[in-house]
């Protein structure tokens, strides 16, 4: 879908797939180069105990594209980040 939204800039996206290595990383770069100082993007399922690998990979995003974390715990079975761009 991304490829035909003609956007100059992404401000919010939330993120809601496939929980392997390269479906999180072609999302997230759907919208990486779209993203400026103070944009954020939500990723669904940051849950360590039930997507470990999820987790990993989006913490190593995070980190490669300085993106500041604030994890949201909705319960012990339910977690989400939203991601700053630094």
């Amino acid at each position: 879908m991304m490829p035909r939204i003609q956007k100059e800039r992404i401000h919010f996206a939330f993120l809601d797939g496939v929980h392997t290595y390269d479906d999180i990383c072609f999302e997230f770069g759907q919208i990486q180069s779209k993203q400026k100082c103070g944009d954020k993007v939500m990723f669904d399922d940051y849950t360590p105990t039930q997507y470990p690998r999820l987790v990993q990979v989006i913490d190593e995003i995070c980190k490669e594209y300085q993106y500041d974390l604030q994890k949201i715990n909705a319960s012990n079975d339910r977690g989400y980040l939203i991601a700053n761009k630094t």
